[in-house]
């Protein structure tokens, strides 16, 4: 149950959930899959104003997710991943939530996401609150709340999927008022190649964080992609065929009736006989391949 402080920001909030989630709904249906319905406004509209959501039984608030799921790295890792494309999501839209947080979060494994607390988001067809209600919704206190420097609400968006993602990877929100990236967190370094992006998204200054969740999404997911990607080895692979004799006798041109999938197993079993995989890794992406002893 959330107090509204006086009765005209009582007026000025109540209900306004439910009139964005139907702005969403209407604009797409992957926008749709990631909100969490609501189900029953408050009839009173009373200064202690109240929704109900309809939600699966095992989807779970991020503080309880982060708290009970494991704590496996690729398993919580993928998860961030979900997130931030819910948000992405959001902000093709041109829509921002803007109160993303350990309550507004529901996840259920593997790769369920939903939002709820819509009532601080600014939509372009949905009048917007103004700068005093955004700051007493908000969960999480932003830098550009402290120093005045506003860049967007994609850009704390951006913040605020950064505190998100940072409670689900380390159990917790970033130290300090407003939350800081710190890499002492990480210890142990196990999510080292996510230290640039956790520095860029937590950004004191907003016009150096990501411009949206579309960029850092892009950005998370090539900080925490597995090398070599199957990109890599096909263009690893291309490049060993015109270096080896062998491979440059072997038809493994694709027909126009051929599959790609056919063409992937053919340059398997030519990279089979020619050594690659023989039990030496192999630099694909810097485009060496060590000859067969």
């Amino acid at each position: 149950m959330r107090a509204f402080q006086t009765e005209e920001g009582r007026r000025e909030i109540a209900g306004r959930e439910r009139q964005v989630y139907h702005w969403l709904r209407d604009r797409s249906e992957d926008v749709e899959c990631n909100l969490l319905t609501p189900r029953i406004d408050d009839p009173e509209l009373g200064v202690y104003y109240w929704e109900i959501y309809d939600r699966r039984r095992r989807l779970k608030r991020l503080s309880d997710f982060a708290s009970t799921e494991t704590n496996q790295r690729a398993y919580r890792t993928r998860t961030a991943t979900h997130i931030g494309s819910a948000l992405a999501e959001l902000h093709r839209h041109s829509a921002s939530h803007l109160d993303l947080g350990a309550h507004s979060i529901w996840l259920e494994a593997p790769t369920t996401v939903r939002f709820s607390h819509l009532f601080a988001g600014r939509f372009p067809d949905v009048k917007s609150l103004g700068p005093s209600r955004y700051h007493f919704l908000a969960s999480v206190q932003v830098p550009e709340d402290v120093l005045g420097n506003d860049a967007g609400s994609e850009r704390r968006d951006v913040y605020l999927a950064g505190v998100a993602v940072h409670q689900l990877l380390f159990g917790k929100i970033p130290a300090a008022v407003p939350p800081e990236w710190n890499p002492a967190v990480d210890a142990e370094a196990r999510f080292r190649t996510l230290h640039d992006w956790f520095g860029e998204a937590l950004d004191i200054d907003p016009v150096k964080r990501f411009p949206d969740a579309c960029v850092a999404l892009e950005a998370y997911n090539k900080a925490t992609a597995e090398h070599p990607t199957p990109e890599e080895v096909i263009t690893g692979l291309d490049r060993f065929r015109g270096a080896n004799p062998l491979a440059a006798d072997a038809d493994v041109r694709v027909s126009h009736g051929e599959s790609a999938h056919q063409a992937k197993r053919q340059r398997r079993g030519l990279a089979q006989r020619s050594g690659w995989g023989s039990g030496r890794r192999q630099d694909v992406e810097a485009g060496r391949v060590g000859r067969s002893a």
